[in-house]
């Protein structure tokens, strides 16, 4: 796919230290994991957890050109492309960061109220 280690982590959704551990066999990938590389890269899942089939499930995803583009500019806007993903995938994690925080704020919250509720009953 011409993605590194820190790309590659990224669009699946995982730390570079867990990537590693699954590449050295010192840490079980996760179903999940699996789905991610599943649905991010096209590959097949029989081909990924057997070896055998085709490697990947369906062609991979192709950006139309627009037609006023020159031949000669259009790797720099595939370039582009792949940029822009990798910055809304950055913008995804940070949101999804956001939503865990808010998340563990709402817990909390509900375990004051119940905290205030059961101490009304008491009085």
């Amino acid at each position: 796919m011409g993605l590194n280690n820190k790309q590659f982590s990224e669009l699946i959704d995982v730390s570079k230290y867990n990537l590693s551990k699954y590449y050295s066999g010192s840490l079980n990938i996760t179903k999940a994991t699996i789905n991610a590389i599943i649905a991010n890269t096209g590959i097949n899942k029989e081909w990924l957890l057997t070896g055998k089939g085709e490697m990947t499930a369906k062609p991979p995803r192709t950006y139309p050109e627009p037609d006023s583009v020159s031949t000669a500019a259009e790797p720099a806007l595939s370039y582009g492309y792949r940029e822009k993903y990798f910055e809304v995938l950055e913008e995804n994690r940070e949101l999804n960061l956001e939503i865990k925080e808010l998340r563990k704020k709402l817990e909390q919250l509900a375990s004051d109220v119940e905290v205030i509720k059961k101490g009304l009953r008491n009085d």
